[in-house]
């Protein structure tokens, strides 16, 4: 209801759900969020639901913000190659990280999820 309420994107349908069983599944976009601007929002989320006191945990995620410019943020949580071989943690990729047009540096920062960051989006470029 959020992107719909927003009537910023057009083709919100393109959103798309798969189930891997009954608590476990990933949310996407097929293709990207167009804004009415032009900037796209691409994004995947692999999410659990606890069945006990219904949370959804998001395992890992990235959202993609792009504008027409080439300037773009996407917040991503890589627990995976937050690791090294052994274990330890690496300083250069933290698990929760943001980027900004470009690849590195990766910013540490807080979990978050659609829609807080497409919140954020709106206030900042489409008050």
């Amino acid at each position: 209801r959020l992107v719909i309420n927003s009537q910023l994107i057009a083709n919100w349908n393109e959103m798309a759900f798969s189930a891997s069983d009954r608590v476990t599944g990933v949310v996407r976009s097929k293709n990207p969020l167009v804004f009415r601007d032009g900037a796209i929002l691409r994004f995947t989320e692999e999410i659990q639901i606890d069945t006990y006191n219904y949370q959804i945990e998001r395992s890992t995620y990235a959202y993609r913000y792009q504008q027409e410019t080439g300037y773009y943020f996407m917040y991503e949580r890589d627990p995976l190659r937050a690791r090294r071989e052994d274990g330890t943690l690496r300083e250069d990729h933290p698990e929760l990280h943001l980027h900004v047009t470009n690849d590195a540096p990766r910013y540490m920062t807080h979990k978050t999820s659609f829609e807080e960051v497409f919140r954020f989006i709106v206030s900042c470029f489409y008050p």
